[in-house]
């Protein structure tokens, strides 16, 4: 890469620094406004949604490169840098939310497959725009939010933080759900400020969720 350099854990982290929740409902086509369903699928659409609008135009801007979204929400990534000030590299932007539990503890972000396209990098995967192994980085872009589901649309959710991280230093040794094969993160807040995670480097990190996911087999 020539010239300047993208940081995104910095430019990212501050461009949503002061992130808001600020919607009252759903508007129909008459204006009538209806609450917001007080669920986290619903939290994190509406968010991953408003920040994608903020993405593309910073990166535009900024970075001078293309902001590709996924089709849909079952696709990896959410969006995709290329071009640019990042030249020939691809990069993968994660949207994650996470609620949180404690003053350095959240609910648990899941942050990816340890299945399908995440064991077979080299080969073309449904849900993943193009082979894993193709991204040069994989990056996640966490929105940690307070809930109250005894507030209204515009107050059930606050004090938003945004913490970005490469996958690999955010990830645990656990299983983001009991149910689904997802990594998961680790849940203190500063040590996924920090990139403190279960793993030395990103070849560990690779290494220990392949071969789980190698052993459902």
């Amino acid at each position: 890469m020539s010239g300047r350099k993208a940081n995104l854990k910095k430019d990212l982290e501050q461009l949503f620094s002061d992130f808001k929740w600020d919607f009252i409902g759903i508007a129909d086509d008459k204006q009538n406004i209806i609450p917001i369903p007080k669920n986290s699928t619903c939290i994190t659409a509406i968010i991953e949604q408003k920040s994608l609008e903020i993405l593309d135009k910073f990166v535009k801007s900024k970075y001078k490169c293309e902001l590709i979204r996924a089709p849909t929400t079952r696709e990896y990534p959410d969006a995709i840098l290329r071009g640019g000030i990042f030249e020939d590299k691809i990069i993968a932007l994660d949207i994650k939310t996470a609620r949180k539990v404690g003053t350095d503890r959240i609910s648990g972000l899941t942050i990816g497959s340890y299945a399908g396209y995440f064991l077979h990098p080299d080969e073309k995967r449904a849900g993943c725009s193009i082979p894993y192994g193709n991204f040069d980085e994989h990056w996640i872009v966490s929105f940690l939010y307070k809930w109250d589901s005894r507030k209204n649309s515009k107050e059930m959710v606050s004090e938003i933080d945004c913490v970005v991280n490469l996958k690999w230093k955010m990830a645990s040794k656990s299983t983001g759900t009991g149910t689904t094969k997802h990594i998961g993160s680790v849940k203190s807040i500063q040590a996924l400020k920090d990139g403190i995670g279960g793993f030395d480097s990103e070849a560990e990190f690779l290494k220990f969720w392949r071969n789980k996911g190698n052993s459902l087999r």
